[in-house]
């Protein structure tokens, strides 16, 4: 039929951006096309639209968002209001695809499933605590075979039938999991750390114990950047440095 050809057409223009594990980078990648698209004209953006199934209404509604959101960020001093590089000094790491997803997980957490692998041949079974859960067919994630990460974050869940389903996914490794979970116990002489006290990470103790004072300096940094938000000149050299090196651990982790 002709709505099944759609579906069809829809869903292979839409592959076009995706990203292999992030629905949430994959949705930046069609904003980004769109808004480069947008730069000649609303014609071109609506054609576009048309040529790659994307609702136009819902991505003018994204780019108001967006600036509401920018508009905020500079009312409450986190970005500046003056430097004409400001937008992409601070969107310096928008391609790397570790921080972008333990961001994610900040914003997310608890929403963490857990993979389990039973077999070589099917995907891996869900489970939200202790509740089964599938990916959802609108999710990048949905029948892969191997994740990368035993744990994902999702955006949301909800049951449809007898089956529960999370949608709006990414990758969480264990060093977002550690340093933005809401609690970190280290289990010393079984080698591993737990987090939350329901997701069981198997890393060396030392490991554990240096991710549980990088949370204190992370929790007294934000407190720091908060007070003085609006103050460019109160940011010293040693936050800057602790942030680079945050910035390069999430994104080479392996």
């Amino acid at each position: 039929s002709t709505n099944v050809n759609n579906a069809s057409e829809a869903s292979a223009a839409h592959r076009a951006f995706a990203h292999p594990s992030s629905d949430f980078i994959s949705i930046c990648n069609v904003w980004k096309a769109y808004e480069a698209v947008s730069q000649t004209g609303y014609n071109s953006a609506r054609k576009f639209c048309n040529k790659n199934f994307l609702n136009n209404t819902a991505l003018l509604e994204i780019g108001d968002m967006r600036d509401q959101f920018l508009k905020l960020l500079r009312q409450i001093g986190f970005v500046s209001s003056s430097s004409p590089n400001a937008l992409s000094e601070y969107s310096s790491n928008s391609k790397s695809g570790g921080v972008i997803d333990a961001v994610v997980v900040a914003g997310l957490y608890p929403n963490i499933a857990h993979a389990e692998k039973m077999s070589r041949t099917n995907p891996p079974s869900m489970w939200y605590r202790n509740e089964r859960v599938h990916f959802h067919h609108s999710s990048i994630n949905h029948k892969v075979l191997n994740l990368d990460s035993a744990y994902c974050s999702f955006y949301e869940k909800f049951a449809f039938g007898d089956r529960t389903y999370i949608a709006a996914t990414s990758l969480a490794r264990p060093f977002s999991l550690m340093l933005f979970g809401k609690s970190l116990t280290v289990c010393h002489l079984e080698r591993k750390v737990l987090v939350d006290d329901c997701i069981t990470l198997k890393v060396a103790a030392q490991t554990g114990v240096a991710f549980r004072e990088l949370r204190y300096e992370i929790e007294r940094l934000l407190h720091e950047m908060i007070l003085n938000a609006g103050n460019s000149r109160t940011r010293s050299s040693s936050q800057k440095r602790m942030v680079d090196g945050i910035v390069e651990l999430l994104a080479n982790e392996r």
